[in-house]
C-alpha cells in the first residue's frame, strides 16, 4: 500500500504541544481522506521532557502510521528534518512545526502551490492572521531580518524561508535529505 502523505515533525521538548497537534492532524486527515493512507514521523531531537512518551500515547486513525525517530542529543532542527525526510515513504512529504503554528487546514492551499511548481512553501507574511502561535518579538524580528537578507541575496520569490510549513514531492524530499548539510535553523535556505 502506497503512503500518500508523510508528515514530518521535528520536535524538541514538545511534551505538552504534540498530543493536541497529532490529534488535530488526525482529525484533518479523517476529513480529507484523499491524503490517506498517511504516516506521521516525529523526530525527537534530544528532548528531556518526555516528548517520545507523549507521542507514543497519541490516538490516531487506523490509516495513519505513527513513527518516532530519536536523536539522543540535540542535533538541531535541520538534522531533525533531514532524518524525517530520509525516513519518509510518502508520495508527498509535509514539514510542519510541532505547535502547528501554521494550521494543518492550510494543506490544500499548499498542495495547490506545490502542484504548480513542485514545492509548496508556506508564508507567515502572506496571511499573518492564520498563524496561530506567534513567535516572541525578538525571534520574529530576527526571522524577518534573516528573510530580508536571504531575499536580497537571491531568493526573492520566497517570502518566508523560515516558515515551518512546506510540502515536497516525496522523491524530492528524500533526495534533499542526501545533500542537506546544515543542522541548525538556517537549513531552510540550503
Amino acid at each position: 500500500m502506497q503512503i500518500r502523505l508523510s508528515v514530518v515533525i521535528p520536535a524538541l521538548n514538545e511534551f505538552s504541544r504534540l498530543p493536541p497537534s497529532l490529534e488535530r492532524i488526525s482529525s484533518f486527515l479523517a476529513d480529507n481522506p484523499n491524503w490517506l493512507p498517511a504516516e506521521i514521523i516525529v523526530v525527537d531531537d534530544g528532548s528531556r521532557d518526555g516528548t517520545a512518551e507523549a507521542v507514543r500515547s497519541a490516538r490516531l486513525l487506523n490509516e495513519i502510521d505513527l513513527r518516532i525517530a530519536t536523536h539522543h542529543k540535540n542535533l538541531g532542527k535541520g538534522a531533525a528534518v533531514r532524518t524525517g525526510f530520509r525516513l519518509s515513504v510518502g508520495e508527498w512529504v509535509l514539514l510542519t512545526d510541532a505547535d502547528l503554528s501554521t494550521p494543518i487546514e492550510e494543506l490544500p492551499s499548499l498542495a495547490n502551490a506545490a502542484e504548480d511548481g513542485g514545492v509548496g512553501i508556506g508564508s507567515r507574511a502572506v496571511q499573518r492572521r492564520l498563524v496561530e502561535v506567534r513567535q516572541p518579538r525578538h525571534r520574529d524580528f530576527m526571522g524577518r531580518t534573516f528573510n530580508l537578507i536571504v531575499r536580497t541575496l537571491g531568493l526573492s520569490n520566497i517570502h518566508d524561508t523560515q516558515c515551518g510549513f512546506k510540502l515536497f514531492p516525496g522523491n524530492l524530499a528524500r533526495s534533499l535529505s542526501a545533500v542537506q548539510r546544515l543542522d541548525g535553523f538556517a537549513f531552510d535556505v540550503e
